[in-house]
């Protein structure tokens, strides 16, 4: 983008920020190194660009910002560099990494009156929920979120949902109903890189199969089944363990496959043994039931 139109975006920062943002412009001119601040300043102040949004408001560890497409939204989000959520912000709302399946959707499947069911499983702070939301006017839908501290983000950011059901669940999702415990041994720490194991701590969170879920809330299909959860893929998609009747009743799933864990080959072999085709987009495998297609692709 050009600079013109770096300028004429200030309308989208508060004074303060906008100061920083031409600071940093003027040092990046001078080929002046910025500070970590005026860096993070203009990553977020990017991402508003690219998602249109504006700055509401922030404290000395959260930008507030709000986004009017569609609706409105007022998005909590974590400051640099301690948190991701300004790198999830941009790939779900100025990249756009859901928009695939959506398309995979509408290609496949005819919308009707009835509301869509939506399962959003590894909801983060519920931006994946939002954007669903922005594309489908009418939406039943479930998140799931393990990490105590990105599920208070998400229920803040999931308190206008134009009108849909939401259903906010701060626990995980396995391939039985149990205990399990978050573990962050990765190298960058962040808090969307942890996994999760089976525990018998009593302290453990709650863990649920997607069966389980289905009956709790009364879903009779998944229109999109939505999966990032930092591996414990593997276990949902194991054959020998998980009940995969829920693939039945599965239009159009969005994974992303971790492969430090080894499961690739066995997510394929399930989806391929129910009638699934699929391909991969950007990190996503995004995979469509062709036993329950209504609009055939071309």
């Amino acid at each position: 983008m050009a600079k013109t139109n770096k300028i004429s975006n200030l309308k989208r920062l508060n004074i303060k920020n906008k100061f920083i943002v031409v600071l940093y412009l003027i040092k990046r001119i001078l080929r002046i190194k910025p500070t970590e601040n005026e860096e993070n300043v203009y990553i977020y102040y990017n991402i508003l660009i690219n998602s249109n949004g504006y700055y509401f408001g922030e404290t000395k560890d959260e930008f507030v910002s709000e986004l009017k497409d569609n609706f409105y939204k007022r998005i909590k989000t974590r400051k640099k560099p301690k948190s991701s959520d300004l790198d999830a912000f941009n790939m779900i709302y100025s990249k756009k990494e859901y928009l695939p399946v959506i398309k995979a959707y509408f290609d496949s499947f005819n919308l009707n009156e009835k509301a869509l069911c939506i399962i959003d499983a590894g909801s983060n702070i519920g931006l994946t929920t939002l954007f669903f939301i922005d594309y489908f006017k009418k939406v039943n839908i479930v998140c799931i979120e393990p990490e105590l501290e990105n599920f208070k983000i998400l229920d803040y950011n999931l308190k206008n949902c134009n009108d849909n059901t939401v259903y906010k669940i701060n626990g995980a999702v396995w391939s039985k109903d149990c205990n399990i415990k978050v573990i962050n041994d990765f190298k960058d720490k962040l808090d969307w890189s942890f996994r999760v194991e089976e525990t018998t701590e009593a302290s453990g969170i709650k863990a649920f199969s997607i069966d389980s879920i289905i009956k709790n809330v009364g879903f009779d299909s998944i229109d999109i089944l939505k999966i990032d959860i930092e591996g414990s893929e593997k276990q949902i998609f194991d054959k020998n363990n998980s009940n995969l009747e829920f693939l039945k009743i599965t239009k159009c799933i969005a994974i992303e496959i971790h492969d430090f864990f080894d499961c690739r080959r066995q997510i394929y072999d399930v989806l391929d043994f129910y009638g699934f085709t699929y391909f991969n987009e950007g990190e996503l495998t995004i995979a469509v039931n062709s036993n329950l297609l209504e609009n055939k692709t071309k």
